[in-house]
């Protein structure tokens, strides 16, 4: 999951742009947190990250040979961990 975040925070980020992972804990429970300086997702796209499959850029990658773990995966390996999502 945090593989997953990062290399999109990389992937989809501005030339010479940042990526700053945090982690801590709020109210007693432990977190990540990944962000960057790219341009984000469309608020239009923001709910639909989460269904399998859904890709916001809808180019052709030059990897999509290999096997990508998107945002709805990340989010069922935290449901099934009870990460709170």
């Amino acid at each position: 999951m945090i593989f997953n975040l990062t290399d999109n925070a990389i992937n989809y980020n501005r030339p010479q742009g940042s990526v700053t992972l945090t982690t801590g804990t709020e109210n007693g429970r432990p977190f990540v947190r990944v962000a960057d300086t790219g341009i984000g997702i469309a608020p239009a796209d923001q709910q639909r990250v989460f269904e399998r499959f859904y890709r916001v850029d809808k180019k052709p990658q030059q990897d999509d040979r290999r096997h990508r773990t998107g945002a709805f995966d990340c989010q069922a390996w935290c449901d099934a961990a009870s990460c709170g999502g």
